[in-house]
């Protein structure tokens, strides 16, 4: 049984001071950053796509180059079609 490969992309995302534009944390994804802060990835993810200015008074940037990752997914059952048979 074969897997099937699918390319994941952590890229790290800086909380920036707005006041200072100093880094004051770094996070190695959104998905991370989000579970320490109490917000969903989507909130940070419109600040680093240029949808939003800020987000909990911050700005969020995402690192240029991202660092990609493979891995193999494991199927947990064969799909076999029904049949039926019609009298």
């Amino acid at each position: 049984m074969g897997g099937v490969e699918r390319m994941v992309s952590r890229i790290p995302v800086y909380k920036i001071d707005v006041e200072t534009d100093a880094i004051v944390e770094e996070y190695d994804s959104i998905c991370q950053a989000a579970k320490e802060n109490n917000t969903t990835p989507a909130a940070i993810s419109r600040v680093t796509n240029g949808y939003r200015r800020q987000h909990l008074g911050f700005r969020w940037e995402k690192q240029e180059d991202p660092v990609v990752k493979k891995y193999k997914l494991k199927r947990f059952h064969k799909c076999t079609p029904r049949t039926k048979k019609w009298n």
